[in-house]
């Protein structure tokens, strides 16, 4: 790891383990893997996107958002640069759901301050449903979303749309191994799998994209140092993982939610319709196949109720559930419309989902509004 980044991360470390009820505080994510993405700007190493950062907690915790912002300001960190994945008690790391994150910081977690916890975390990679690579899809929707060439040049963040491009085809390796069962926690590990006979099994995808392996293995190289890379069509880049992305969604979602659709507006439509009622099953699944084990009748609950008590309330998470959904559902639309007429069928679908009329460009930040609103959890 870079030393100006060991420096900053040590820092915030130690500005979080200052608050109240900081326990722990633990890097995640691809940094505590050593696949952290930087880039130098003005002969100075940046992190490119984000630090995933856990505080494991022992009750509420008030400040973060304060420290989140002077650490930005202090290092010239763009808006969209993220710090904090998550705040948990640590009376609920043992009841952790079984998600792609949870795995990882359960295999490369590094204690950066506190006490170490992280054995208490009994997700396995078996555990991970389908599901987790749905999500992972429509997160990545967001990101194109977000950083698109039009609105992106305008805001001074081409390089992080270059970036979110070519991050969407790494994305598509992690959900390629968790439907091939070939599941690796690491970028590299990922690719090797694929290109060792992984692909094999999505034969009918690869034979759409004829270079999608060799798009998915650059991108992984790109994502460590996009500084060494240089992209001639940017641009182009953008349209063609657009394109390939939401291919990926309605496949993968007519494959975790069981129905067929030929196009994105049938996807979405049935979506609306399976989504609420499924969505959580395999979570259910999961701790209820658990609960076998005597200790877990008493735990578990006091366990869960102990976490709302502490960093939740029950109406907020309900709406947040809420916007989670509805930005879920948009996403998919909104991204197919970028570019093209704003009176199309998929443009009007957005458009109802979001609850708001308006063009492209009002609806991509109603969307905005919308997931800030759902991912505000730390103010």
């Amino acid at each position: 790891m870079d030393k100006r980044i060991e420096i900053m991360l040590s820092e915030l470390a130690s500005e979080f383990m200052a608050l109240s009820n900081v326990e722990s505080v633990v890097l995640s994510g691809s940094f505590a893997r050593d696949e952290g993405c930087i880039v130098e700007r003005d002969g100075i190493v940046v992190p490119q996107k984000d630090f995933d950062i856990y505080l494991f907690v022992s009750g509420s915790v008030t400040g973060v958002g304060d420290i989140m912002e002077r650490f930005r300001t202090k290092y010239n960190l763009d808006e969209h640069f993220e710090i904090i994945a998550g705040i948990i008690p640590v009376l609920h790391l043992s009841f952790l759901p079984p998600d792609i994150s949870k795995y990882e910081l359960k295999v490369h977690g590094k204690v950066l301050a506190g006490k170490d916890y992280l054995s208490r975390i009994k997700v396995a990679k078996e555990d991970i449903p389908h599901v987790a690579a749905w999500r992972l899809l429509a997160n990545k929707v967001k990101a194109l979303i977000f950083f698109n060439p039009s609105v992106s040049a305008g805001e001074g963040t081409y390089e992080r749309m270059i970036y979110e491009t070519q991050k969407t085809y790494v994305e598509i390796a992690t959900v390629f191994s968790l439907f091939g069962d070939f599941y690796e926690s690491t970028y590299e590990g990922r690719l090797q799998r694929l290109k060792d006979g992984g692909y094999l099994q999505f034969q009918s995808i690869f034979e759409k994209y004829p270079s999608l392996l060799q798009k998915i293995e650059f991108a992984t190289s790109y994502r460590r140092n996009p500084s060494a890379y240089t992209i001639p069509t940017p641009e182009r880049d953008w349209f063609e993982a657009r394109d390939t992305l939401l291919y990926m969604f309605c496949f993968v979602s007519q494959r975790v939610f069981d129905f067929r659709s030929e196009t994105v507006q049938q996807c979405v439509e049935r979506l609306r319709e399976v989504l609420p009622g499924r969505y959580y099953a395999p979570y259910f699944q999961y701790y209820f196949s658990r609960l076998h084990i005597p200790y877990k009748y008493l735990v578990n609950p006091l366990s869960w109720l102990t976490y709302h008590y502490q960093c939740d309330d029950w109406s907020r998470r309900r709406y947040e559930n809420y916007y989670m959904f509805r930005m879920y559902l948009a996403g998919p639309c909104l991204l197919a419309t970028y570019g093209q007429e704003n009176d199309s069928e998929l443009f009007h679908l957005a458009s109802s989902i979001l609850e708001i009329q308006g063009d492209w460009y009002t609806l991509r930040e109603s969307y905005m509004k919308l997931f800030f609103r759902y991912a505000d959890r730390f103010n």
